[in-house]
């Protein structure tokens, strides 16, 4: 069987979660799964408490947990940031180190890769006055936290998001998926994102199968 990992990042507030729900209504067969679910996972085998799981689970067994439950699954649809800042969503000591680094790991691409496994990866893009604002607003009404504090907060994680979202792609030759939510619905972008794996050769048959 040939297995489909639908990656949906960008940055905080791009309006990823909702088009993963619309986009479940096109592809009802598939499986939300993210990355965190697989540590999550990876914790309750060894009996480990969620709030302790990052210490004891590693990003290895977590990868072959996600890698398991594409490889059992016609198609997975994962929510992801595809950058995250070391010294704010790391556990570190050191404090200082803003470096931006991906989440996705190459052993992961590679395992998937090589069980012939077709793998879209999907871009959220809004600009930054709209992710602020949404922010803004998540925070207000109690819902999130607020990951960026300023302006030049979002833009940062905007510019190293679409980075390592690109290197990705180039480096494993993935397919890319560029959407809109600031100009379109999730229903207009889950059309959308049909429409361009339609035009794909390698992912058209992800579409033929679902019988979308």
């Amino acid at each position: 069987m040939s297995n489909t990992l639908i990656f949906v990042g960008g940055p905080s507030a791009s309006g990823k979660s909702t088009f993963v729900k619309e986009l479940k209504i096109y592809l009802s067969s598939a499986l939300l799964y993210r990355r965190l679910d697989a540590f999550s996972d990876c914790a309750k085998k060894i009996n480990c408490s969620k709030d302790k799981m990052f210490e004891y689970v590693s990003s290895t067994d977590a990868d072959k947990q996600f890698s398991e439950v594409c490889l059992k699954n016609e198609c997975v649809i994962s929510d992801i940031h595809y950058a995250l800042q070391a010294n704010r969503d790391f556990k570190s000591s050191d404090k200082t180190d803003t470096r931006f680094v991906s989440t996705i790991s190459d052993n992961l691409i590679d395992v998937l890769n090589s069980n012939n496994s077709i793998i879209i990866a999907t871009y959220i893009n809004c600009s930054e006055e709209e992710l602020y604002k949404r922010a803004l607003y998540r925070f207000y009404k109690g819902e999130r936290t607020m990951r960026a504090s300023s302006i030049n907060d979002i833009i940062m994680q905007m510019k190293y998001e679409r980075l390592k979202w690109i290197e990705l792609c180039k480096k494993h030759n993935l397919i890319q998926i560029e959407l809109d939510s600031e100009h379109f619905s999730p229903k207009e972008m889950a059309e959308e994102f049909i429409a361009s794996t339609r035009k794909n050769e390698k992912a058209k048959e992800l579409i033929k199968k679902m019988k979308v």
